[in-house]
């Protein structure tokens, strides 16, 4: 979850235990987190900002900065958009799309070992 400190500076408070990583280096199941999603709108709204503003900024559309955060597919270019509005390491953000050595995996099928 989400929290803000008396600074409303925006840190991540994992649902797991800290440090711990739930993700595979062979594949990235992508799983549905509304929550998230609606946690990362919420500080970015308490920032002024939005996905619109992020996603004009990048030169992307507003529903690739959607679709990421709510984890229908992998994109570094809006975690780290996201990550760098919040100020909030994109590794601690979507904490399930790296690995122990803090390396994105990717979900290509290219990049997937049968």
């Amino acid at each position: 979850m989400l929290a803000t400190n008396h600074l409303g500076i925006i840190r991540l408070i994992s649902r797991k235990n800290l440090g711990e990583n739930v993700a595979h280096k062979d594949a990235l199941n992508l799983a549905l987190d509304l929550e998230r999603h609606a946690e990362i709108r919420f500080a970015l709204m308490k920032l002024g900002l939005n996905f619109a503003k992020l996603a004009e900024t990048e030169k992307m559309s507003r529903s690739s900065f959607t679709a990421c955060s709510q984890g229908h597919f992998y994109s570094d270019r809006v975690q780290k958009s996201l990550s760098k509005a919040l100020n909030v390491p994109a590794t601690a953000l979507f904490f399930e799309r790296y690995d122990t050595e803090r390396e994105p995996i990717r979900s290509s099928k290219n990049n997937l070992t049968p």
